[in-house]
């Protein structure tokens, strides 16, 4: 008896009729009666058995035998290997040539920005100290003087703000007293 004999039959009752069924080959026969199903079944078997034979006796039977590459033969990781030196070489050449285009220009940046920071940075030396003394000259002038109404807004805003800190700064006060003069030497001889 050969394993296709040996299949199993699944025989189920749905809406008064009877299923019988091979689920290993997807074969299904419905009938009104049991044995009706099981006839029906063992035709779509054999005819499906017999379908499969022909088909078998039209193929041609190749030989897929898989053959082994020696240990020694190392043609195909040679080949990896050169593959991946190129790739490597290929992207090292582009840093590289990428490098040498931009790097002039980001010196070129750099030089541009140091200087630039050195002229708006420069304190002291004869420009500073000229430009000083042309601000002072010129915020001296009558003509700039703030209207006398602008002065006394600003002075009564500013006499606001006195009035408003001045409890806080009385009780920060103590706090720098030992700052505004030289120490007192004070040990055991002062006798206190």
């Amino acid at each position: 008896m050969s394993r296709i004999d040996e299949l199993d039959i699944v025989i189920r009752h749905k809406g008064g009729k009877v299923i019988a069924g091979a689920p290993q080959l997807s074969l299904y026969a419905k009938a009104d009666n049991v044995h009706a199903a099981i006839t029906a079944l063992e035709q779509k078997r054999t005819a499906y058995f017999g379908d499969l034979a022909e088909a078998l006796d039209d193929l041609e039977v190749r030989d897929y035998t898989v053959q082994r590459v020696s240990p020694r033969d190392h043609g195909g990781l040679g080949q990896f290997a050169l593959k991946a030196l190129i790739i490597i070489g290929l992207i090292a050449g582009a840093f590289v040539l990428s490098a040498a285009l931009v790097a002039p220009r980001i010196e070129r940046l750099v030089e541009n920005t140091e200087a630039k920071m050195q002229q708006y940075t420069k304190l002291g030396g004869a420009q500073f100290w000229a430009k000083v003394e042309g601000e002072l000259e010129r915020a001296a002038e009558p003509a700039h003087d703030i209207p006398p109404e602008k002065k006394r807004k600003l002075l009564s805003q500013i006499h606001v703000l006195v009035e408003r800190w001045r409890p806080f700064m009385a009780e920060i006060a103590p706090l720098f007293a030992d700052f505004q003069g030289p120490p007192s030497v004070e040990g055991p001889q002062s006798g206190k």
